[in-house]
Order: C-alpha cells, then structure tokens, then sequence
C-alpha cells in the first residue's frame, strides 16, 4: 500500500470520523496500518538536554525573526 501527503488526512478523518476535505485525501491510503493502538504504551523516559529551561527564559541576546532564507 502506498501513502502520501493525502494519507496524513485521511488518518485524522477516519480517526475522528471526520468527512473527506477534498482531492488530495479522497483516493489516499489510511495510515491505519502504520499503528497498533491496543499496545501497551511504553513508560515515559525524560531526556537529558544540555542546557536548562532558565537558559532560554534569562537569555540576554535580541530577540531576531526567523530564519526564513
């Protein structure tokens, strides 16, 4: 079976039982068999990162725009 962008909608349309938005989902392929929602889920682990929130919350550098080149 062969997804594509479409197939991101037509996930969420037939999860939520949502009516088709158009072209680009009618004829996708449902991600349904990409998942197993009757597994157990696994535990959370939380990630180490390098630098702590109060790193970003006191920065001192200017605030710029995004990079959008």
């Amino acid at each position: 079976m062969t997804h594509d962008f479409g197939s991101i909608l037509k996930f969420v349309e037939h999860t939520f039982n949502l009516p088709s938005l158009g072209y680009a989902d009618a004829y996708a392929a449902n991600l349904s068999d990409c998942f197993n929602f009757s597994q157990t889920p696994h535990a959370f682990q939380k990630i180490g990162a390098p630098l702590t929130a109060a790193h970003f919350l006191n920065s001192k550098l200017p605030e710029t725009g995004p990079d959008d080149d």
